[in-house]
């Protein structure tokens, strides 16, 4: 799995226009739009990344720096299901900590796709 960070950098009257929070957004063009803000936020969370919406040059590179800092920090968790059977339904995943004090952000599931299996079967 691939982690999704987020960097949206946009000019003030952008910003403003996007930060509406709602997921589609209405061009004069009578175009219809999602919205890239919601986007990169929905991105970041289910990949266990995170998103930045820096409004500065000093803000920008703050949160290059923040981005660098978590992927030279983090650590990586994995598991083996008790039902590897292929459903291709989605399967949630929850992690919690017994240290306080710690950030987790981790992908809230998975599926396990019929031909994943299928090609690794003997």
């Amino acid at each position: 799995l691939v982690q999704l960070y987020g960097i949206g950098y946009y000019s003030h009257r952008e910003e403003a226009f996007l930060n509406s929070g709602q997921p589609r957004l209405f061009l004069g063009t009578d175009r219809v739009v999602d919205n890239p803000k919601v986007v990169f936020e929905r991105l970041a969370v289910e990949t266990g990344a995170d998103v930045f919406f820096p409004r500065s040059d000093a803000e920008l590179q703050n949160a290059v720096e923040r981005i660098s800092q978590d992927l030279r920090t983090q650590d990586t968790l994995g598991y083996y299901p008790t039902n590897s059977s292929p459903d291709e339904h989605y399967r949630r995943i929850k992690v919690k900590l017994r240290t306080h004090g710690l950030k987790v952000r981790a992908r809230q599931g998975y599926i396990l796709p019929r031909t994943v299996t299928e090609s690794h079967s003997p």
